[in-house]
């Protein structure tokens, strides 16, 4: 665990850290069940599943990874923590191509969006971030947040880990389209490239800090195991022959991929999906 929290650190997103984020995800995606709630704003039951929470820094002056952390993000996880009774969440750090921070939190839990807000925005301004806003706008309420719910894809893992990574560095992909059209049109040498890049982009994407995190319930768990049986290997014969089945096959591994609506609950003997759904209750009640 150790390990892992280290390479959280260093301003980038690695391809270890990009496996652990997609297995704190699906984890959750696996792990948090579907279920009617009751929404007071429009006084409705709705069905929600994983809530994904976008929050925006609204000075104009870019603030360093560092301070977001400490000021605004370290507080509103605490505020999830210990008044809305959050036990599971995953958060990413990205740029906008500015280069201001802003995060993006996925979480189960359905919390009431004036609530975040509200508490963003307190915290934005204690932080001395609204005043420039307040002065041009008469008020300190900016549309800071986004939250959406999201309910209705069918591989909901992947699409999180798609949604988390998006715009990844977006400053600096924004700087490489710059400089390639320069070299292109022959205003800057190839072998310059990565200076220029370096220098469009600015020291505004060094993060300082951690560039995700999880609650420790997903840091601390691992992916369902069990032995492959004969049973198992029959069920695989069933689905290739079927066309449902994809395999990526080595001399020591092998991945496979079902491609039709065939889900893991199905391919599992009701013993085995008896103790998937209580090693994944373990991880959200930890």
């Amino acid at each position: 665990m150790q390990a892992a929290q280290k390479s959280q650190y260093g301003g980038g997103m690695t391809a270890g850290s990009r496996k652990r984020i997609s297995k704190a995800v699906t984890l959750m995606a696996q792990a948090s069940k579907p279920k009617w709630i009751f929404n007071h704003i429009s006084q409705q039951y709705q069905y929600h599943h994983i809530s994904f929470i976008t929050l925006t820094v609204s000075d104009k002056k870019n603030i360093s990874t560092r301070f977001g952390y400490d000021y605004l993000l370290k507080p509103f996880l605490g505020w999830l923590r210990d008044t809305k009774g959050v036990k599971t969440y995953v958060w990413k750090l990205e740029f906008q191509k500015r280069g201001q921070v802003h995060y993006h939190i996925t979480l189960p839990d359905f919390i009431d969006y004036n609530e975040i807000r509200k508490t963003w925005n307190s915290l934005q301004r204690k932080a001395g971030l609204l005043d420039d806003y307040a002065r041009e706008h008469g008020h300190f309420n900016p549309n800071s947040t986004d939250i959406h719910a999201v309910n209705n894809k069918r591989n909901l893992g992947s699409y999180l880990v798609k949604e988390l990574g998006k715009a990844v560095d977006a400053k600096r992909l924004h700087a490489t389209e710059i400089v390639n059209s320069l070299i292109k049109a022959g205003e800057i040498p190839e072998e310059e490239r990565k200076k220029f890049i370096d220098e469009y982009t600015g020291d505004e994407l060094k993060a300082d800090g951690k560039v995700w995190d999880c609650s420790n319930n997903l840091a601390g768990a691992n992916y369902f195991a069990l032995p492959m049986e004969r049973w198992h290997m029959d069920v695989f014969d069933e689905l290739r022959q079927a066309g449902q089945l994809r395999e990526v096959v080595q001399d020591w591994w092998s991945l496979i991929y079902i491609t039709g609506d065939t889900s893991p609950p199905e391919i599992l003997r009701t013993s085995e999906q008896t103790q998937l759904d209580d090693y994944l209750q373990t991880i959200i009640l930890n």
